[in-house]
């Protein structure tokens, strides 16, 4: 993530140097000139005798524009501590306010952005769409019930703690990536509680799975490694305090270890998946938030649609780069296209209720979309395989 900080001149009243600014991109193009001139603006600039005294403490105007975010006027002092302070992390590059534009590069809250998604859900997805329509569909199998079970326990236990995450209440933590970016970062239904890291739970049951499923010595690294490095971002971007990630870590070597062992100690299926549904249902009673529906209709609809796969579709894996490609993106659209249908019959004020109508339908709309990309979907693939062998 580049944040750039530009310092601008002082010499208008306040209501002007308060305007909302555009992203100096958008200025250049609009005065094709970076020495950027208007009737309403001074040209962007640095003029330190000016700013220094125009300005109370020895503070200098900056406009501060960081990605996904309107640029605003701020008051900093000219020091390196205080601009790390404003962008929340460590500053790898810093050119000095003796130049036209200072800019800072936040490369550590970047990096720790991408391993963060590691532990996405939507990552998750990805990988289990892969070992699932492409590569070995018991493994998938495998490691899909894990990861399900772990995203299912995960706010049961959050909304029985009820912590807030830490920039809620340490002014001096700043809150690099919130979980939903559209939403208000102090909206506690829409970022969700602090306790137990779902991301560092997620993060375990997939790649632990992977490599224990497998008894693969890279993929029993990879199984390690991962995990520790999304655990670490989480409460580097300042969204988690490190207990949450402990646990969350904790969590999710109990569903790998558990999990598997009851399926091996309960013979009958269906009993078993009764066990699951059993641990997992109490949460209706006292969850008050959507991702506790959400999982709970993903694992139901899991459930069916890997019974009803096994008896009526039998479809056979491929590891034809072509096809695996073609699986996983008619898959993805299968997914978005019925999640935006099954949308249709109820107005956007419904959906975003924290009621149980609303939650009952959020589960029955993920529980059906479940079954189709995972149980229904699968039945097109004998077609694609004819079509791949006439060609072949």
């Amino acid at each position: 993530m580049n944040i750039k900080i530009y310092q601008i001149n002082t010499d208008r009243d306040d209501p002007v140097k308060r305007r909302i600014f555009q992203s100096l991109e958008a200025l250049e193009k609009i005065f094709k000139s970076k020495d950027i001139k208007s009737d309403l603006y001074d040209k962007v600039s640095f003029d330190s005798e000016k700013t220094q005294d125009l300005t109370a403490e020895d503070k200098i105007a900056v406009l501060y524009n960081a990605p996904g975010e309107p640029p605003k006027v701020m008051y900093i002092k000219p020091e390196l501590e205080e601009m790390q302070h404003l962008v929340g992390g460590y500053i790898e590059e810093y050119m000095p306010f003796d130049d036209e534009v200072a800019i800072i590069c936040n490369v550590g809250t970047a990096i720790a952005s991408v391993i963060t998604e590691m532990g996405d859900q939507l990552v998750c997805v990805a990988v289990l769409g892969f070992l699932y329509w492409c590569w070995e569909k018991e493994y998938g199998k495998y490691v899909g019930l894990n990861v399900l079970v772990g995203i299912t326990l995960n706010p049961m236990i959050k909304n029985v703690f009820l912590r807030r995450r830490p920039y809620f209440d340490n002014p001096g933590i700043q809150c690099l990536k919130p979980v939903k970016s559209g939403a208000d970062i102090y909206d506690i239904s829409a970022q969700g509680f602090s306790f137990p890291s779902g991301h560092s739970t997620n993060a375990v049951a997939l790649y632990t799975s992977l490599g224990r499923y497998k008894k693969n010595r890279i993929l029993t690294v990879i199984g390690i490694a991962v995990p520790l490095l999304v655990g670490i971002s989480r409460f580097c971007l300042g969204v988690h305090y490190p207990t949450d990630v402990i646990c969350g870590w904790a969590l999710g070597l109990i569903v790998v270890f558990i999990v598997p062992a009851l399926q091996r100690a309960v013979k009958n299926r269906w009993a078993f998946y009764g066990l699951l549904v059993l641990i997992a249902l109490p949460g209706w009673f006292y969850c008050k938030s959507a991702d506790y529906f959400t999982a709970f209709g993903i694992l139901i609809g899991f459930i069916f649609a890997v019974e009803f796969e096994n008896r009526f579709v039998k479809f056979e894996n491929t590891r034809r780069v072509l096809r695996c490609i073609l699986r996983i993106v008619l898959g993805i659209g299968v997914y978005f296209g019925l999640n935006t249908l099954l949308k249709f019959p109820f107005s956007k004020e419904f959906l975003a209720a924290a009621t149980i109508p609303s939650y009952a339908v959020r589960a029955a709309r993920y529980c059906v979309i479940t079954f189709v990309t995972i149980g229904v979907y699968p039945l097109i693939f004998r077609l694609g395989d004819r079509i791949f062998k006439r060609k072949d």
